[in-house]
């Protein structure tokens, strides 16, 4: 595994074990060292940790199954490490290992490192032929072993690769990694170093999502104000869409408003309380959510009765990832003390008949307007912020979606303040998948636009004209004076 081959970074996996391994161990800590790792444990003696080296048997069982060597937990068990180190090359797998060591040291932390299968550089590297690609595990595969086998990651550090390694343009294979980066965080570490340990209580395994289900989750970062979350659960009780679930992200301590329990009944959806501060408590949200489609709303905003079930009828006749329905932004006034707010004014949010990724940059509230399918949009992250780009313009990037131009707004981004929130700016190295048909469309709507504008202001410019001629000629004729100057 430490040996490079083609196509792989050429820095060795051992020596940024070493240093990691070194990172995470302390004097007087006992350490075991599957395999045979000689400056590992001179370096592990040097600075006072007791080690113990475990030599594996080449003809060790493979890692579809069977028993350890016996000498092997035997060893372990009246070791007592306080830290074990997985060994780089053997014929078992990481999930082998980590089943195998929760049994026999279930105390101890574990500390591996691998290339990831699935990184980016590597990815790129095989769909040029440099390369056949790399047996082993990926983030994601490592990620799903962990919480099978219920472990909890205490420290996790990623290293990527220089540039250079698929042959190709430099800027070309930025790009591409870039793309498929967006598509899946984990693809742009090329090697990983896990630090891991048993978790207190092993986590239920978690299924598939549910077919036809919609998870809303709904967020409440004003919890002071009366009224807003009561209005929320009630449109999405009058919901259209059936079955229906919520999840209530909110800060922790935050009472529960007595209406909740009302909504639900009436709805007849399932709903969870998740505490916790964002933008951490959305990954635990989306763990939880069960639906095959996800919605995001924030408390004191409504939907139409017919909104998320025009949104996933638009999905289920097409192959989109997701839709996007019209949407206003209501400006409202606390009213009376205790009293619920009340609407002052409302503004349709400006979009044309396409969406355009400028109106999704412009007005990132349009996040509550959409729908996801999740069973198409891959490892896709979904938290609302995530790779310092909002989660509509990362849609936006590599899934073309389907946007409801007809009819009126179904969604009603409510506000306390008329000013609308700063705009959404994508990272420098931000990349966009777009069919060159898309872009040239979009280019004639903008020049027609453009062009648009300019008529109107010439038109404007000759009325004017011709009033002033027609009401006030000696004015007319002084301005026109003036343009034209002496002579």
């Amino acid at each position: 595994m430490d040996s490079p081959d083609a196509g792989t970074p050429p820095f060795g996996l051992g020596s940024h074990l070493r240093a990691w391994m070194l990172e995470r161990v302390r004097a007087d800590d006992r350490v075991a060292l599957l395999g045979h790792e000689a400056e590992s444990s001179a370096a592990l003696e040097a600075v006072g940790c007791a080690v113990l080296e475990v030599p594996l048997d080449a003809g060790a069982p493979p890692s579809s199954g069977g028993a350890p060597p016996a000498g092997v937990l035997d060893a372990l068990t009246r070791f007592a490490p306080t830290h074990v180190v997985l060994p780089l090359q053997d014929s078992w797998s990481i999930e082998t290992w980590l089943g195998v060591l929760r049994r026999a040291v279930p105390g101890a932390e574990l500390l591996f490192g691998f290339w990831n299968a699935g990184c980016a550089s590597r990815l790129l590297a095989t769909l040029v032929g440099r390369s056949s690609g790399r047996a082993g595990p990926s983030d994601a595969e490592v990620t799903r072993a962990l919480g099978v086998h219920g472990f909890q990651v205490k420290q996790r550090h990623a290293l990527r690769a220089p540039p250079g390694l698929s042959g190709l343009a430099e800027r070309t294979e930025v790009a591409l990694q870039s793309l498929l980066a967006q598509l899946n965080a984990s693809a742009e570490a090329d090697l990983l170093l896990y630090a891991v340990a048993c978790a207190p209580t092993r986590p239920a395994a978690e299924g598939e999502f549910v077919p036809g289900l919609l998870s809303v989750l709904v967020w409440r970062s004003s919890p002071a104000r009366p009224g807003l979350l009561d209005e929320t659960l009630f449109s999405l009780a009058c919901q259209d869409h059936q079955p229906l679930e919520v999840l209530l992200l909110e800060r922790a301590g935050a009472e529960e408003e007595p209406g909740m329990e009302r909504h639900r009944r009436l709805g007849g959806f399932q709903f969870q309380r998740l505490e916790g501060s964002l933008p951490g408590a959305w990954n635990e949200a989306l763990r939880r959510a069960r639906g095959q489609y996800v919605a995001f709303l924030e408390a004191g905003s409504v939907v139409y009765p017919a909104h998320y079930a025009r949104l996933i009828d638009a999905l289920r006749r097409g192959s989109s990832a997701w839709s996007v329905a019209r949407a206003f932004r209501a400006t409202c006034a606390p009213g009376a003390p205790g009293a619920v707010p009340y609407i002052e004014s409302k503004r349709p949010f400006p979009l044309g008949e396409h969406l355009e990724p400028t109106h999704l940059l412009q007005e990132p509230e349009l996040l509550q307007a959409l729908v996801v399918d999740r069973t198409r949009v891959g490892p896709l992250c979904l938290e609302p912020e995530s790779q310092a780009t909002s989660l509509p313009v990362r849609l936006l990037s590599l899934f073309e979606p389907v946007f409801l131009a007809e009819g009126l707004a179904t969604c009603e981004v409510r506000s306390f303040t008329s000013a609308s929130p700063s705009a959404a700016h994508a990272s420098p190295d931000f990349q966009m998948l777009v069919p060159l048909n898309t872009l040239q469309q979009a280019l004639v709507r903008a020049h027609a636009e453009g062009a648009s504008a300019r008529g109107l202001r010439f038109r404007v410019v000759d009325e004017l004209n011709t009033r002033l001629r027609e009401r006030l000629p000696w004015l007319h004729g002084a301005l026109r004076s003036m343009v034209r100057g002496p002579g």
